[in-house]
């Protein structure tokens, strides 16, 4: 009887402890134990899809982990570069190495109307404009972009003596559309493609059944670094 007495707070703490190692062991490895009891659940459908929806989460945490982690070390950067203060000037090479926006140019390729299916009327104008450092390669810029797009009708484009190509002199638009991009904006319309880096803009357009058309598009970039402003003009046939 004395025995059973003693052993038995011997026991309950015993027992507490070992429940403890156990809560422990599901708070440490959740979402693991969480996928293996429901796999366990004689393999149920419901249970599949709340793993499948749970890995969903997981990597879409992960996705805006990493864009955090990005977003913040840029700022260390910019709060660092702000922060110092002023000193000699830059060694001469290292001027010559920085890369800034020495043209702009407008995507023949990158260049049409939408919906791509010729058949419907046409309801915007998709555009690309790339800014090119001094050696013609593709980089981001910082400033203000403006596009203007002109529809044409077939034929009222003309050829001069050097090839080069323009819209015919008095030439009326069948359909026109601007858009102004700020600093902000300017800079979530980059992407990258298979044809290279590029802005790409979205002009809508009042909708438009006639789609054998030239479209004249007109470009600007104001640059907020250099103070200068790039412009480019370009005829493109589309469907």
């Amino acid at each position: 009887m004395d025995a059973e007495r003693i052993s038995s707070p011997v026991t309950s703490r015993l027992n507490a402890v070992a429940l403890a190692g156990v809560l422990a062991g599901v708070l440490a490895g959740g979402p693991a134990i969480l996928l293996l009891a429901g796999c366990s659940v004689g393999g149920s459908t419901s249970a599949s899809r709340a793993n499948d929806e749970l890995r969903r989460r997981v990597m879409a945490l992960e996705d805006q982990k990493k864009t955090l982690e990005q977003t913040n070390a840029e700022l260390l950067a910019k709060v660092s570069e702000w922060s110092k203060e002023r000193g000699p000037a830059l060694p001469a090479d290292v001027l010559a190495a920085m890369p800034r926006c020495a043209s702009i140019s407008i995507s023949d390729l990158g260049t049409w109307l939408d919906p791509a299916d010729v058949g419907k009327p046409a309801t915007s104008a998709h555009v690309s404009v790339s800014c090119l450092d001094g050696r013609g390669r593709s980089m981001q810029g910082v400033g203000t972009l403006r596009v203007e797009v002109m529809v044409l009708p077939a034929g009222e484009t003309i050829v001069d003596s050097s090839g080069g190509r323009s819209a015919r002199e008095g030439a009326t638009p069948i359909r026109t559309a601007k858009i102004e991009l700020g600093p902000s904006a300017l800079r979530d319309a980059y992407r990258e493609g298979l044809f290279g880096a590029s802005y790409v803009v979205d002009l809508p357009l009042e909708p438009l059944a006639e789609r054998s058309a030239v479209v004249l598009v007109r470009a600007s970039f104001a640059d907020a670094i250099t103070g200068a402003t790039h412009e480019a003009t370009k005829l493109v046939d589309v469907h």
